[in-house]
């Protein structure tokens, strides 16, 4: 299981290709457009239905079926001279032989549709060609081909706008530059990829991203994050209803606690993968969650429940003709009859994976087979044969330079050779075994370095080399460190983590309880708040109301004492013009010689006498109106200016009614020019200067004094 294990992350990522190409949840599309088939005359709609039905079996993974319907595609694309359909019923072949391990006649599938597209320049949009060749030679392991075939599709996707397939791309560039170890560009590659996808609104481009940065930092050995990761992508198809990317999602959660040994946790994720594989009739997802329960199960030395499901997903497999899960279930059966020391039963079923991974060319799945029939034959006293294996093993360990394989082979071999007794042979092996093992710590050692500075480039962002260097160095005094002092500080670091966790649960303990009680006394404090709002806003109202009745009565009581004002001056101007009328009338009797006429105007001399003595009382009216109206006025201006005459507080009252000149003559019976010697005296006795206006000063006049009322 050696290569198996370190080539972990590419497992996932397969599993994430095909979770692109998964089943259809049930056949009601294909049923409908089998339906439409029959009712479809016109050639050009009768290709679209073709296409239609050979993607939707390839996502059932239907080899039959699909290769029926994109067969018939490809006919009548020709009978109608139609290159376009041609390119996609050949895309919807190479994929199916890509997933059912056919890799070369995949390739050749992809280099016919380059030659069609050649053939046809102004077909815009053949990234899907660059596309599936860099799907191919990824899998295989052919890495800086995969690279450089995804670049092309990418750069065509740019050239023509096309915002998914940028992002589709981006991801699958990010997913390459993982498995040559740049992960510094992997996360650069997947960013970008999930930022076209938000941007463009593509929730199962953004479920996929998330994905894949889960897996970036599930290589970093950031477990938290790459979980948080695993969490948004499944929540988000969850969200959609998509079946096939939450058993997909739920199948890598479980490869993440497996990672951390959590096998319980690992294995109840593996367990709700399968049952959604189950649900789909996804038969390749069913056999790959088999595999992975068997795995753990394996792990935790159950073998006799690790073989049942390692026999279920080999069964599976065979039925859907998928040769890689065939070849890996026999290595994994292969490898448990070992460890059940049934050498004969494991032999066969190595023997077997290795023809199988023979004819997929996986060279490095091939040197660790070798390994594994070299340890069988060993245990079977075959040493001759066992060595001859061990040292295929070994050869094509260092030719696909595979450092982990070599260090098991050396170690195989030491172990054959002393058992041989061919001492020499086993102290060289056992030198190369020491030499690989001094090799991979240091190579663990550095990538951890590398691993642990790339993270912290990204999610920091800063641009500092010297600091980064000094991180760098310190980082490794401090694993260093860490592996000299290991041994000595794990129990202690145990009882430490022990004890915190009883610390941190009694704290979220008394937490939660507190918390509780608070969100009780916060209740009540704001449904009392309500309540006293509620009253403090009815008796506002009411006071409100209260407050504009009573200004309303003020105010109709001020209109009536200004109407009465009013009227008792007017009262008394009609007195005055009376006044003059009788010195007018007594000036004219003076100079009337006819008696008659005189004792006329004698009578209307009576009558004006008469008038006037009536309007004698409208002055005490007056006061008694103006001193209600501006209460404690006389008083209180006596009381300032004590030099003020009864004259001169009449006058006063007239200026704060605000009459001018000629009207307080008229009231008053005498000149202007003689009110106008009473301003000026007032001006004296109020020391008013003389730019500012008397009727003013009368108005505004109303000094904060007290009183005193005669008892």
């Amino acid at each position: 299981m050696y290569y198996l294990l370190h080539k972990l992350p590419g497992l996932v990522l397969w599993l994430l290709l095909l979770s692109t190409y998964t089943f259809a949840q049930n056949h009601t599309k294909t049923d409908s457009l089998k339906r439409k088939l029959h009712d479809v005359s016109d050639n050009k709609e009768k290709l679209l239905v073709y296409n239609t039905l050979a993607r939707e079996y390839s996502n059932q993974l239907d080899s039959t079926q699909t290769l029926l319907y994109a067969n018939l595609a490809l006919n009548l694309a020709k009978q109608t001279n139609n290159p376009q359909a041609a390119l996609k019923a050949h895309s919807q072949i190479g994929w199916l032989l890509l997933f059912t391990g056919y890799y070369a006649k995949a390739k050749a599938r992809a280099h016919h549709m380059l030659t069609i597209v050649q053939k046809h320049p102004h077909f815009k949009n053949h990234s899907n060609v660059y596309n599936l060749l860099g799907a191919i030679e990824e899998h295989q392991g052919n890495y800086n081909p995969a690279l450089e075939a995804y670049k092309q599709a990418l750069q065509i996707a740019q050239q023509i706008k096309d915002t998914k397939g940028i992002g589709v791309y981006c991801g699958n560039i990010g997913n390459v530059y993982e498995s040559l170890g740049n992960i510094q560009q992997a996360l650069h590659y997947h960013q970008k990829a999930l930022n076209f996808a938000q941007a463009s609104g593509n929730q199962k481009g953004m479920s996929a991203n998330y994905n894949n940065l889960a897996l970036t930092f599930q290589t970093l050995g950031d477990y938290p994050q790459a979980l948080a990761y695993y969490q948004k992508s499944l929540r988000i198809k969850e969200k959609l209803k998509h079946l096939p990317g939450i058993a997909k999602t739920l199948h890598n959660i479980g490869i993440l606690y497996e990672n951390q040994l959590n096998y319980t946790e690992a294995i109840a994720y593996f367990h709700r993968s399968l049952k959604v594989d189950q649900q789909l009739n996804d038969r390749r997802g069913v056999a790959q969650s088999y595999s992975a329960i068997g795995g753990i199960y394996d792990k935790q030395q159950q073998y006799d429940t690790a073989l049942v499901y390692y026999q279920k997903s080999l069964k599976l497999s065979t039925q859907i003709g998928d040769k890689s899960t065939i070849a890996h279930s026999k290595l994994l059966l292969g490898n448990l009859m070992i460890t059940q020391k049934k050498y004969t039963q494991a032999f066969n079923y190595l023997r077997q994976a290795l023809e199988l991974y023979q004819k997929l060319g996986e060279q490095p799945l091939i040197a660790e087979v070798f390994l594994h029939l070299a340890k069988a034959l060993h245990h079977q006293q075959k040493y001759s044969q066992a060595l001859a294996q061990a040292n295929k093993g070994v050869t094509l360990a260092r030719q696909t330079k595979q450092p982990q394989l070599l260090k098991a082979g050396a170690e195989i071999r030491a172990k054959i050779h002393k058992t041989m007794g061919n001492y020499q042979g086993a102290y060289q092996d056992y030198h190369l075994f020491k030499q690989m093992t001094d090799s991979l710590l240091n190579i663990g050692n550095a990538q951890k370095i590398a691993h642990l500075k790339t993270k912290y480039a990204y999610e920091k962002k800063q641009d500092s080399l010297h600091w980064a260097h000094a991180q760098e160095k310190s980082l490794f005094v401090e694993l260093t460190n860490h592996r000299r002092t290991v041994q000595n500080s794990t129990y202690a670091l145990l009882v430490l983590l022990l004890l915190l966790l009883l610390v941190v649960i009694r704290f979220y303990r008394s937490k939660q309880k507190n918390n509780q009680q608070l969100n009780a006394l916060n209740q009540a404090l704001n449904t009392a708040h309500e309540h006293l709002k509620k009253q403090t806003r009815a008796r506002l109202q009411e006071a409100q109301a209260r407050a504009n009745a009573e200004t309303k009565n003020l105010q109709n009581e001020i209109n009536y004492r200004n109407q009465q004002v009013t009227t008792h001056t007017l009262h008394m101007l009609q007195k005055n013009q009376t006044l003059k009328q009788l010195r007018t009338l007594i000036n004219e009797m003076r100079q009337q010689k006819n008696f008659s006429k005189a004792k006329k105007m004698c009578q209307k001399l009576v009558n004006l006498i008469d008038q006037g003595l009536n309007m004698d009382k409208d002055w005490e009216s007056f006061h008694q109106v103006f001193d209600q109206l501006h209460p404690d006025f006389y008083q209180k201006l006596k009381y300032q200016y004590p030099s003020l005459t009864k004259n001169d507080l009449q006058v006063c009252a007239l200026l704060r009614l605000n009459l001018n000149t000629k009207d307080i003559s008229d009231l008053m019976g005498i000149a202007p020019d003689s009110v106008k010697m009473q301003r000026y005296r007032l001006r004296k006795k109020l020391e008013i200067a003389s730019d500012q206006d008397l009727n003013e000063f009368m108005i505004m006049f109303d000094p904060t004094i007290t009183v005193t009322h005669a008892a």
